[in-house]
């Protein structure tokens, strides 16, 4: 088509390209004219990746034409977050822009993140607790664990103990060496402070009863802290540096990563607890500003205490040796049997 001037021509080239550009990326109101376009043939990808995976290729728009389709969508968020793809790497087998890209990942959190969050990352009941405590102590001898730590910076910017200074985490008893706690305890190093809720082992053991308590410790807490290994070599997202992601965006990937994990475990049958259930977290709070700042000073003592942490950690040392006992006194019986 022949045009009366250059400058017309180029006009109408340009709002040719800036259509163009909308009806494949999207509307755009920061869209420069300036910019180099690049043409993407999404019809050939989305062919090439049907005949890959899928079976059937879908019913073309109300325009007569197919954009980015669902299928490209997907793929692509998985391939960033299955093998740590970067947005930018997928133009040319799926043909599509890395903002496309990048957004897509976003969404498909989102919607893990809103659809599945109560069902599988809601806060643990106390049956589920003591069903924790029961398939831990089979393994490792220590009753009562809830979990593992080993950075203090965690410490000082988690709110792990929010839950229980605001007496809102369900009171979980169990008994060691014949003395009764309340709450669980967490396994850490020695860099941790002597907390109540901390248990560690010995540095330099002195005897052999602390020698295999410091071994049994390090077991149970490794264990622990390899399952943020299994997450990472199931999502490679993880594994890769946080990009330009806003902290939002961080928190939902990882979020839904612990989330899609959770749900690929409760199909292979290995979950402890139920999923079908709504988590109501428990309130036993005072009527007054004044008695809910005097308990959680109560609270906070408790958690600090550096007596309740030496008792513990005696309790269970005895606790262990004694099961050891048990275990060699009915070794030494099959024997004699034998």
């Amino acid at each position: 088509m022949a045009y009366s001037s250059s400058s017309d021509e180029y006009t109408m080239l340009a709002l040719e390209m800036l259509e163009a550009d909308q009806s494949d990326e999207g509307d755009s109101s920061n869209v420069r004219l300036t910019r180099r376009y690049i043409r993407r043939d999404h019809h050939e990808a989305h062919d090439r990746l049907i005949r890959d995976y899928f079976a059937e290729r879908p019913k073309p728009d109300c325009r007569g034409e197919l954009g980015i389709s669902t299928h490209l969508k997907i793929t692509a968020t998985l391939h960033q977050l299955a093998y740590g793809y970067a947005p930018d790497e997928l133009d040319e087998y799926l043909q599509m822009s890395e903002r496309v890209a990048r957004e897509s990942l976003q969404n498909f959190m989102k919607c893990i993140v809103v659809l599945y969050s109560n069902d599988y990352m809601r806060e643990p009941t106390r049956e589920d607790m003591e069903r924790l405590y029961e398939v831990h102590e089979e393994n490792h001898d220590f009753p009562g664990m809830l979990g593992s730590n080993n950075d203090i910076n965690v410490l000082n910017t988690s709110s792990l103990f929010e839950s229980m200074l605001n007496d809102n985490f369900p009171d979980i008893p169990y008994v060691i060496n014949g003395v009764e706690y309340k709450r669980g305890y967490y396994l850490a190093d020695e860099i941790y402070p002597q907390w109540a809720s901390f248990v560690k082992a010995y540095s330099s053991a002195a005897n052999p009863k602390s020698k295999y308590f410091s071994r049994k410790q390090s077991k149970a807490r490794k264990d622990v802290e390899r399952t943020f290994g299994i997450l990472q070599g199931r999502w490679h997202i993880l594994q890769q540096p946080a990009r330009a992601y806003s902290l939002k965006a961080i928190q939902r990937i990882m979020y839904a990563c612990i989330i899609m994990h959770n749900m690929i475990v409760g199909d292979n049958g290995f979950n402890i607890s139920e999923n079908n259930w709504v988590y109501e977290p428990v309130q036993n709070m005072q009527t007054t500003w004044y008695d809910r700042c005097e308990e959680y000073k109560a609270r906070t003592k408790e958690l600090h205490d550096r007596e309740v942490h030496e008792r513990l950690r005696g309790d269970l040392i005895e606790h262990v040796w004694a099961i050891r006992a048990q275990e060699e006194e009915e070794e030494d019986e099959d024997e004699g049997e034998e």
